[in-house]
């Protein structure tokens, strides 16, 4: 009967002298972390809360790892709740199987207890889309400085052809004297734009007859919407829509923005909406 060889002994026929020998990786301490059911649920958050349960790094959760994460378990013995949470019966919780338990946990108000044995940095929230004031902004600010110029206002006045009503009271709305209306000093005025004209709260900020091609009132023209236009000019152009976008779009983000767009023939006789009257809004055909 042979008898197992030392460490020593061991690690000396591989080679490697215990001074070598990798240590083994310290464990954190555990921290518990708690999610209620009126948390803004998202993937990379539960993503990132399984990989800090994953004490080896190998992208799965054994038994030892689950029992230490969560709650429903009560030791590494209770083969019975692991098992039904293994729903693939593989021996592990992937990452799908603990993003179900997470997602049926905080259904309803409930809330989903779990112990991180390593640092969970919680993702940052994806960015907002703009509000239909910042698109307006971002449209006639032209030196993009978050800011109207007089030059700016007066390009904004003759684009979207204010009535007299509304240029006084624009004009006025540089309220610190700093020389430009900034967007805190311009929302009032924003929100008394009649809905039917091109810029008012959730309508396009595009004159005519871009105005209609914007469905989704983003103040710019993607490659679908530029394909409307040229339908309604004449079909056969819509072979040109590609090119012509490519050609016009001057800083490459694959749309065109009111600096960039040309006047299509035809436009003169499209009428532009008189201030107050409601122009129903077009459905982008995608």
């Amino acid at each position: 009967m042979h008898r197992p060889l030392p460490l020593l002994t061991l690690t000396m026929l591989c080679g490697v002298t215990a001074a070598q020998a990798p240590a083994p990786e310290p464990r954190e301490v555990q921290v518990e972390r708690s999610f209620q059911g009126n948390f803004s649920y998202s993937e990379s958050i539960s993503r990132e809360l399984f990989s800090a349960c994953d004490a080896n790094r190998d992208d799965r959760l054994d038994v030892f790892e689950s029992a230490d994460a969560l709650q429903r378990l009560r030791a590494p013995s209770d083969t019975e709740g692991y098992s039904r949470l293994d729903t693939d019966r593989d021996g592990f919780l992937g990452w799908p199987e603990f993003d179900a338990l997470f997602r049926r946990s905080v259904a309803n108000g409930g809330t989903f207890r779990v112990r991180v044995c390593r640092a969970f940095v919680e993702p940052p929230k994806p960015p907002q889309p703009p509000s239909p004031l910042e698109r307006f902004l971002k449209v006639h600010d032209a030196d993009s400085d978050g800011a109207l110029s007089p030059e700016e206002v007066d390009k904004l006045i003759e684009t979207m052809g204010l009535p007299a009503p509304l240029v006084g009271p624009l004009r006025a709305l540089d309220l610190d004297g700093s020389g430009k209306i900034e967007e805190a000093e311009l929302a009032p005025w924003f929100q008394l734009m009649p809905m039917g004209m091109p810029g008012a709260p959730g309508m396009s900020s595009l004159p005519q007859p871009w105005y209609e091609a914007d469905g989704d009132a983003s103040g710019a023209i993607e490659l679908d919407e530029l394909r409307d236009v040229l339908r309604r000019i004449d079909v056969s152009l819509l072979r040109w829509a590609e090119a012509l976008l490519k050609k016009l779009d001057r800083n490459q983000d694959g749309k065109l923005d009111l600096n960039e767009l040309p006047t299509p023939p035809g436009a003169a006789s499209t009428p532009k909406p008189t201030p107050g009257e409601v122009v129903p809004q077009r459905a982008p055909q995608r």
